[in-house]
């Protein structure tokens, strides 16, 4: 086993001199035939994989103990794997001419969400130019097939959609026309597996079993030297000794669900730690659901529907909660909910998202209120994903598309059928019901995992403006609401501790909406008594909202117009703990380093910190990576002082010492800009 993780081994060397100089960038064609731009994250996953296939790299790679014929990206739920997918997809074919793709997940509702994604140009979900897929103004086709052709199309891609069990099948018990490992031999393939924690049974229990998934996908792997498995999946339990072994040289890249939503590229997740009081906790997610679409019709968003689920642990519990639901609608009027409102708003904090939405239902008619939410939650916008026959082929469709103008459901009623490959974007308040519910480790593992995808971001249109991050992280505004799921727990120590754990596992950052806490004590009468107490001041520091102002150039960040290094340049000699013995007897003279641009822009190139879409988060003002070398509020007003041994000039370092001293600058200053980065200020 190599001793180092394939993606830190690729952390390092893709920052090096010698990659500096020859970066790989995702190619026109890939970015020209998909219906969205890559997000930075993406662009990178996509490029650790060009280096590793780069021939030009291999003895590099080789000699590190590393391998490029099987590969998985673990990437954070939501954050678009799938499109990574189809832009490596476009990527063998045009470079390395694979046309057999088989994709292989663990249930068939992945499927069908990967044949819109890859198939259904039509659909909302598609991921290509829907146009068309053009390569050397050649269309390129994809066509699903249950075989691969032996004549091919050169300009079809051919794509295999299955589940591990089908192909199981089909491969340990052949049929006529069907798919089998002798008519294999002469294909090149690439297996992407999806999902792909669940393929590995046989490492978890050490002993790979002969009838296992993960020796079938073995056995199609190695039928080719040419062949490929390509592994996505946001759960690799690295902690599993055996996992670790099998992904340590695999994992070419980990972009996680901290990561993710600290990108902004998720919902922010709030806690809302609620009674065992089923119907008051539906009563709540109600309010909640309709306050987000009043929001958002208020500040000029056309359509915004906010959809809520209720998770049960059993089919027959979430049935009868589905009955007491359309009840609670049904028996709504202006004296119960006023009453209702009125008795919880003395419950919750004045500072929480159900005070604010409480108070504003006090100031409405609650007459037109009731009449809206009774015709929006009626029993025909309830969808119930339990039972085979409750889900209907038009149920199914309905499922996948909650995002889309004309579907009308709000609520939805689940036990365990929506953990994966449920693609949906509206999902504002997931809801635990409480009766018989899981507080085991295991549980809260698969709640984890449901809040994780329900925190994917909805692209909502403001001002005539759609985006795909956060918005309003700083802003004193409602429309914070708009960007942020709450999950109604059940209120159970034992249960708390272990969501805590499974939320911490998966990287899931989440904080009770309940912010505020009261804190009483007692004084003692001499104190009372006392001048302090009788005639002192208090004085109450405020904080306010940082803004672009605060951030506008490298000063606000305590960085130094002259940064000084000093540079050994020889060899000397240090104790054990690395402290330099004889410095004091080296004399040494002070000169300012100058370089060409050049060299500056090769070491930002090797920090992913100084990437744009990075530095605008802490440097918003800054308009392009230009104006960073240029303008005296950032590089250009810098200078780097440079302590070099007596007889020893700037012109005798080498182009390799230049850049080691510009990367130890831009570690200090990168280092500085995250320290003294606040969201607010005192």
């Amino acid at each position: 086993m190599v001793k180092e993780r394939l993606y830190e081994w690729l952390d390092r060397e893709m920052r090096t001199i010698t990659y500096a100089m020859n970066t790989h960038e995702v190619p026109k064609y890939v970015k020209a035939n998909l219906k969205d731009e890559l997000r930075p994250y993406q662009e990178e996953a996509f490029r650790r994989f060009q280096f590793m296939q780069d021939d030009n790299l291999l003895s590099g790679i080789s000699d590190a103990g590393f391998q490029r014929k099987h590969l998985l990206f673990n990437m954070a739920t939501g954050s678009g794997k799938t499109m990574v997918m189809a832009s490596l997809m476009l990527y063998l074919f045009k470079e390395f001419n694979y046309q057999n793709f088989i994709f292989i997940v663990n249930t068939d509702a992945i499927i069908k969400k990967t044949h819109e994604n890859m198939l259904n140009s039509s659909s909302s979900k598609y991921l290509f130019n829907p146009n068309g897929i053009f390569i050397d103004g050649e269309q390129i086709m994809i066509q699903s097939v249950a075989n691969f052709p032996t004549v091919k199309d050169k300009n079809t891609i051919y794509l295999k959609l299955t589940t591990i069990q089908k192909i199981h099948g089909e491969l340990n018990k052949p049929r006529e026309n069907g798919i089998s490992l002798e008519s294999l031999e002469e294909e090149d393939i690439v297996i992407l597996g999806d999902e792909a924690h669940h393929f590995n049974a046989s490492t978890k229990k050490e002993k790979e079993q002969e009838t296992s998934w993960e020796n079938t996908i073995n056995k199609m792997l190695y039928q080719r030297n040419s062949n490929k498995l390509l592994e996505f999946s946001a759960t690799i339990n690295m902690d599993n000794k055996n996992i670790s072994q099998k992904y340590s040289d695999k994992i070419l890249y980990k972009y996680d669900l901290g990561e993710f939503m600290n990108d902004r590229y998720s919902k922010n997740v709030l806690r809302l730690q609620s009674s065992d009081n089923d119907d008051e906790k539906m009563k709540d997610a109600i309010l909640l659901s309709q306050y987000r679409k009043l929001i958002a019709r208020e500040n000029g968003i056309s359509y915004f529907k906010p959809i809520v689920m209720f998770k049960s642990s059993k089919i027959k519990i979430s049935e009868e909660k589905q009955q007491d639901f359309n009840t609670i609608i049904e028996n709504l009027s202006v004296e119960s909910l006023s009453k209702y409102i009125n008795q919880r708003q003395t419950t919750v904090s004045s500072n929480s998202t159900l005070y604010k939405a409480f108070s504003y239902y006090l100031e409405q008619d609650l007459d037109s209120v009731i009449r809206e939410i009774q015709e929006d939650f009626e029993p025909r916008n309830i969808l119930n994903a339990n039972e085979k026959n409750m889900l209907s082929v038009d149920n199914a469709v309905l499922l996948n598309s909650l995002e889309n103008i004309n579907n009308p459901i709000r609520v939805i009623f689940a036990v365990a059928k929506l953990n994966e490959g449920w693609d949906v974007l509206n999902l504002y308040d997931i809801v635990r019901i409480s009766e018989g519910a899981g507080v085991t480790r295991t549980a809260t593992d698969s709640e984890a995992q449901l809040v994780g995808r329900g925190a994917r971001y909805f692209p909502f249109e403001y001002e005539r403006e759609k985006s795909y991050q956060r918005r309003f992280d700083n802003v004193n505004s409602d429309l914070r609401f708009l960007e942020t799921l709450h999950y109604h727990t059940i209120n159970e120590k034992g249960y708390l501790a272990n969501l805590e754990k499974s939320m911490n596992a998966v990287n899931l950052i989440s904080s009770s909406d309940e912010t505020i806490r009261y804190l009483s004590t007692k004084l003692k009468n001499s104190f009372k008594n006392s001048p302090v107490y009788k005639q002192g001041k208090l004085f109450i520091n405020e904080s306010r909202v940082t803004t672009s102002a605060d951030f506008n150039s490298l000063k606000k960040f305590a960085i130094p117009d002259v940064w000084e290094i000093e540079y050994i340049g020889s060899t000397i000699e240090t104790d054990y703990q690395g402290n330099i013995k004889q410095v004091d007897t080296l004399e040494r003279n002070i000169e300012f380093l100058t370089v060409d641009k050049r060299f500056f822009k090769k070491a930002l190139q090797r920090n992913p910190f100084y990437k744009f879409s990075n530095l605008k988060k802490f440097l918003p003002m800054l308009k392009s990576k230009s104006e960073l070398l240029t303008s005296n509020d950032y590089f250009n007003g810098m200078k780097i002082r440079v302590s070099l041994p007596n007889g020893q000039t700037i012109s005798n370092l080498s182009a390799y010492e230049k850049i080691d001293i510009l990367d130890k600058f831009l570690g200090f200053c990168e280092d500085k800009i995250r320290k003294n980065y606040k969201k607010n200020l005192g």
